[in-house]
Protein backbone atom coordinates (compact mmCIF):
# COMPACT_ATOMS: atom_id res chain seq x y z
CA UNK A 1 0.00 0.00 0.00
CA UNK A 2 1.42 3.45 -1.09
CA UNK A 3 0.12 6.19 1.91
CA UNK A 4 0.05 9.89 0.62
CA UNK A 5 0.55 12.86 2.85
CA UNK A 6 2.93 14.95 4.69
CA UNK A 7 6.24 14.66 6.61
CA UNK A 8 3.78 14.67 9.60
CA UNK A 9 1.06 12.46 8.75
CA UNK A 10 1.56 8.72 10.24
CA UNK A 11 -0.72 6.25 9.12
CA UNK A 12 -1.93 2.85 10.15
CA UNK A 13 1.42 0.73 11.13
CA UNK A 14 3.44 3.75 10.35
CA UNK A 15 5.17 2.62 7.36
CA UNK A 16 8.56 4.24 6.40
CA UNK A 17 8.51 7.65 5.24
CA UNK A 18 9.72 7.85 1.75
CA UNK A 19 10.34 12.11 0.07
CA UNK A 20 8.81 13.09 -3.08
CA UNK A 21 9.61 16.82 -1.95
CA UNK A 22 12.16 18.78 -4.04
CA UNK A 23 13.63 19.41 -0.56
CA UNK A 24 13.17 17.69 3.05
CA UNK A 25 12.83 19.18 6.61
CA UNK A 26 16.21 19.18 8.11
CA UNK A 27 15.10 16.24 10.10
CA UNK A 28 14.40 13.57 7.82
CA UNK A 29 17.11 11.22 7.05
CA UNK A 30 14.95 8.61 4.85
CA UNK A 31 15.18 7.86 1.08
CA UNK A 32 13.21 9.82 -1.79
CA UNK A 33 12.08 9.58 -5.26
CA UNK A 34 12.89 12.75 -6.81
CA UNK A 35 11.47 11.62 -10.25
CA UNK A 36 8.04 12.27 -8.32
CA UNK A 37 9.05 15.68 -7.02
CA UNK A 38 8.12 18.82 -8.45
CA UNK A 39 11.49 19.53 -10.26
CA UNK A 40 12.96 18.86 -13.78
CA UNK A 41 15.44 16.22 -14.34
CA UNK A 42 18.40 19.28 -14.47
CA UNK A 43 17.10 19.77 -10.57
CA UNK A 44 14.98 23.15 -11.63
CA UNK A 45 11.29 23.53 -10.19
CA UNK A 46 8.32 24.28 -11.67
CA UNK A 47 8.97 27.60 -13.68
CA UNK A 48 6.47 29.94 -12.17
CA UNK A 49 2.61 29.41 -13.27
CA UNK A 50 0.06 31.71 -13.76
CA UNK A 51 -2.05 29.65 -12.06
CA UNK A 52 -3.17 25.81 -11.11
CA UNK A 53 -3.82 24.65 -14.03
CA UNK A 54 -0.45 26.01 -15.33
CA UNK A 55 0.82 24.57 -12.82
CA UNK A 56 -0.57 21.36 -13.11
CA UNK A 57 0.48 20.83 -17.15
CA UNK A 58 4.01 21.74 -15.77
CA UNK A 59 3.89 19.11 -13.41
CA UNK A 60 2.79 16.42 -16.11
CA UNK A 61 5.18 17.87 -18.34
CA UNK A 62 8.04 16.97 -16.02
CA UNK A 63 6.53 13.80 -15.13
CA UNK A 64 6.70 13.00 -18.58
CA UNK A 65 10.46 13.54 -19.26
CA UNK A 66 12.13 9.54 -20.74
CA UNK A 67 12.32 7.25 -18.04
CA UNK A 68 11.34 9.12 -15.12
CA UNK A 69 8.48 6.85 -14.22
CA UNK A 70 10.49 3.95 -15.05
CA UNK A 71 12.68 4.69 -12.48
CA UNK A 72 10.68 6.38 -10.01
CA UNK A 73 8.92 2.94 -10.35
CA UNK A 74 11.45 0.69 -10.03
CA UNK A 75 12.53 2.58 -6.25
CA UNK A 76 9.00 2.47 -5.98
CA UNK A 77 9.02 -0.85 -6.38
CA UNK A 78 12.15 -2.10 -4.06
CA UNK A 79 10.78 0.01 -0.92
CA UNK A 80 7.51 -1.62 -1.22
CA UNK A 81 9.05 -4.98 -1.23
CA UNK A 82 11.25 -4.11 1.47
CA UNK A 83 8.44 -2.72 3.46
CA UNK A 84 5.38 -3.51 2.24
CA UNK A 85 4.23 -0.26 2.88
CA UNK A 86 5.68 3.42 2.43
CA UNK A 87 4.31 6.96 2.95
CA UNK A 88 4.91 9.40 0.12
CA UNK A 89 5.56 12.47 1.81
CA UNK A 90 6.15 16.21 0.86
CA UNK A 91 5.88 19.24 2.84
CA UNK A 92 1.96 20.00 2.53
CA UNK A 93 -0.53 19.37 5.15
CA UNK A 94 -3.56 19.77 6.27
CA UNK A 95 -4.66 23.66 6.79
CA UNK A 96 -1.79 24.75 5.60
CA UNK A 97 -1.55 27.83 3.35
CA UNK A 98 0.69 30.52 2.05
CA UNK A 99 0.51 34.35 3.76
CA UNK A 100 0.21 35.35 -0.28
CA UNK A 101 -2.77 33.15 -0.57
CA UNK A 102 -1.15 30.98 -3.39
CA UNK A 103 -1.58 27.96 -1.80
CA UNK A 104 -4.68 25.91 -0.35
CA UNK A 105 -4.61 22.79 1.73
CA UNK A 106 -6.40 20.83 -1.31
CA UNK A 107 -3.93 21.14 -3.62
CA UNK A 108 -0.30 19.28 -4.16
CA UNK A 109 1.42 17.83 -6.24
CA UNK A 110 1.11 14.30 -4.48
CA UNK A 111 -1.92 14.33 -5.61
CA UNK A 112 -1.63 14.18 -8.93
CA UNK A 113 1.76 11.98 -8.29
CA UNK A 114 -0.60 9.41 -6.41
CA UNK A 115 -3.81 9.49 -9.39
CA UNK A 116 -0.60 8.08 -11.81
CA UNK A 117 0.62 5.80 -9.34
CA UNK A 118 -3.49 4.11 -9.04
CA UNK A 119 -3.18 4.22 -12.56
CA UNK A 120 -0.53 2.27 -12.79
CA UNK A 121 -1.94 -0.33 -10.74
CA UNK A 122 -1.03 0.72 -7.40
CA UNK A 123 -2.95 1.10 -4.34
CA UNK A 124 -2.94 4.19 -3.23
CA UNK A 125 -4.52 5.95 -0.28
CA UNK A 126 -4.75 9.68 0.84
CA UNK A 127 -4.89 11.59 4.65
CA UNK A 128 -4.80 14.09 6.03
CA UNK A 129 -6.06 16.39 2.37
CA UNK A 130 -9.88 17.86 2.30
CA UNK A 131 -11.90 18.69 -0.63
CA UNK A 132 -11.75 22.41 -0.95
CA UNK A 133 -15.76 22.24 -0.82
CA UNK A 134 -16.86 20.08 1.72
CA UNK A 135 -13.67 19.34 3.85
CA UNK A 136 -14.72 15.74 2.79
CA UNK A 137 -11.44 13.04 2.30
CA UNK A 138 -9.98 13.27 -1.35
CA UNK A 139 -10.02 10.42 -3.71
CA UNK A 140 -9.15 9.29 -6.37
CA UNK A 141 -12.64 8.95 -7.47
CA UNK A 142 -12.97 12.78 -7.61
CA UNK A 143 -10.95 14.76 -9.70
CA UNK A 144 -9.15 18.32 -11.08
CA UNK A 145 -11.92 20.84 -10.77
CA UNK A 146 -11.11 24.43 -11.47
CA UNK A 147 -7.67 23.14 -10.58
CA UNK A 148 -8.72 22.08 -6.95
CA UNK A 149 -8.75 18.79 -6.04
CA UNK A 150 -12.67 17.60 -4.78
CA UNK A 151 -14.04 14.29 -3.49
CA UNK A 152 -16.22 12.32 -5.67
CA UNK A 153 -19.20 14.12 -4.37
CA UNK A 154 -18.59 17.23 -5.25
CA UNK A 155 -16.62 16.72 -8.37
CA UNK A 156 -18.56 17.99 -11.24
CA UNK A 157 -20.95 20.64 -9.65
Amino acid sequence: MIWLGSFWSRPPGKPPIVSIAKWNPAWFSGPSILQLAPQSSTGSGIPHAKDRRDWIESYKDILSEPGRIREARRQLDAMLSKYGDVLLACWCKKGRTRQDGSYSGSFCHRLLAGRLLSRLGYTVEVIDLECSRCSGPVSFDGGVSGAEFVCRSCFGQ
